[in-house]
């Protein structure tokens, strides 16, 4: 069987060797935290050896990841986009920081207890 990469695959991975270049020069530049990485302006990242304007254009993206907060390691950017977390889904974490049970939640969405505690364990719940 031989696997075919496409298009989208190629630009991932294309995207996934820009961003680890990138990582490794701000880390050397002394920058741990999305915080400390988010202080920087455009100017201050150009000055760091090794980032050009894609490396500061992937930042710019990378750093609009709304699952980010300030005190993540940098390390973390690595990672592929958090996807954004379904309208359902949301009314489920809602109700279960209500107090909710699981069971509860299964009736009222219709789905059963693992994927109630599947949704929430991958929510961060």
């Amino acid at each position: 069987m031989v696997l075919e990469w496409t298009k989208a695959d190629q630009e991932a991975f294309a995207r996934s060797v820009l961003r680890r270049r990138w990582l490794n020069a701000v880390h050397r530049a002394g920058v741990v935290t999305v915080a400390q990485l988010r202080t920087l302006s455009v100017e201050q990242l150009r000055e760091i050896p090794n980032l050009g304007p894609m490396s500061v254009a992937d930042i710019s993206a990378a750093l609009g990841d709304p699952a980010l907060s300030s005190d993540d390691p940098i390390e973390l950017l690595a990672l592929p986009a958090a996807r954004p977390i379904s309208e359902r889904d949301q009314e489920l974490v809602r109700m279960r920081q209500q107090g909710a049970t699981l069971a509860q939640l299964a009736r009222r969405f219709r789905i059963s207890k693992t994927r109630v505690e599947q949704i929430l364990e991958r929510d961060g719940w």
